[in-house]
Formats: structure tokens, sequence, C-alpha cells
């Protein structure tokens, strides 16, 4: 829709299954209002999907479909620098809560990992939802994407691959000290380098328990 009022070419649009309840956005940038859909979407269903540029044309992709058979692995990077840590974007409990107009009353959904909470604390989260049957799954959700340390992974001097740009995933295998890493994960940010005949690149990398 947004597309057809400004005259914006499309390219593949990937219906995300999820309807976004109805809403009104006054003062806010066509990207934002983008931005706060697909921030919905992936509270709702905990599915990541990128909206992009594809030489002029918008396009929109679930990362599942945007993989790449590359792997990043000590033998094809120059450096890497990791962190973890509880401090940033982790939460074992996550409050949501509704206005019901009705009634005049705050219903309150949480959801917790009492575990997680007796080894690191109570770090909770608190949200609102704009309807009262959708207040269970957004607490659910949130917790199952927050609910774990905070990883920072940043990759220089890779093997350049130009199929690589940000939203696309790789296969990552390397040790970590506090963990092991050998799955699939996106890459956030890209500065791809080249040199004469050299080309490298270097990543941001995020995934399930990694947070660029």
């Amino acid at each position: 829709m947004i597309a057809e009022d400004f005259g914006l070419k499309t390219g593949v649009l990937e219906d995300t299954g999820y309807v976004i309840p109805s809403r009104t956005e006054d003062n806010t940038t066509l990207f934002d209002i983008a931005q706060n859909a697909l921030d919905e979407t992936l509270q709702a269903k905990t599915q990541l999907y990128v909206l992009y540029d594809n030489v002029g044309k918008l396009t929109l992709q679930n990362i599942e479909n945007m993989k790449l058979n590359l792997l990043i692995d000590m033998d094809t990077v120059g450096n890497y620098t990791y962190s973890s840590t509880i401090d940033s974007q982790t939460n074992n409990q996550i409050k949501i809560t509704f206005e019901n107009k009705d009634t005049g009353n705050r219903e309150v959904f949480i959801a917790k990992d009492s575990s997680n909470i007796n080894k690191w604390g109570l770090l909770q989260y608190t949200d609102t939802t704009e309807l009262s049957t959708s207040g269970v799954a957004k607490a659910e959700a949130l917790l199952k994407l927050y609910n774990t340390k905070t990883r920072s992974l940043s990759v220089s001097e890779a093997l350049g691959d130009l199929r690589v740009r940000a939203g696309s995933s790789v296969i990552v295998r390397l040790k970590l000290g506090d963990v092991n890493i050998q799955s699939y994960l996106l890459v956030e940010k890209v500065r791809h380098k080249f040199n004469q005949n050299q080309h490298l690149m270097d990543l941001k990398l995020r995934g399930g328990t990694f947070v660029s």
C-alpha cells in the first residue's frame, strides 16, 4: 500500500502471515511505520524479516530464505572480537499490560524463567499490548527472544563474498571461550573492502544468542 501511494517499485514481498491490528501513526516516517510493523511481527511470531533496497526495488524477505552456503571459521577470518553479558538486552521475566477501557482495569500477563531468575536475579522487561487476546503470546515470544546472555561477535578481514549483505546469514564455526558456535548467524552489517585483486569484508553478526 505504501509503495502504491508513493510510487515506489517493489520486488519480492514475502507474506509474514501475521495480521497487525488497525493502528494510526501520525508524524511518523514511512521507514518507521514499516519498522514498527516488523518489530510487532517479530514479537508475535519470533520470525525476523528484512526490508531492503534491491537495485531500486523494495524487497521484504524472511531471514530464513536469505541463508548462504558460506563458512566463517578461523581459516577464513583475520580476527574477531567477542563479548558476553547479561547487562544489556537480557530479560528473564516479561510483563505485558493491557488497559481494558471497558472495565477500567489493567490486565497483566507474565512469562518468566525461574531457573535464570535464580541464576542472574530478576531482569524484567515491561511492555503493553493493544489486544487482550495477544497478551500471553506476546509475553512468551519476548521471553523466548530475550531470555539469554547477550553475546556480541564482530569479524574482520574475512574472505570476501559479494553475496553477503545485511540480512543474509552465514555459517559460523568458532570457539569463543564460554561457547562454541557452529550455526547460521545473521549479518547485521557488512563492509566490503577491495584492494587490487584482494576482496575482504568486516562483519557484525547476530543470532539467537548473539546481538551486535
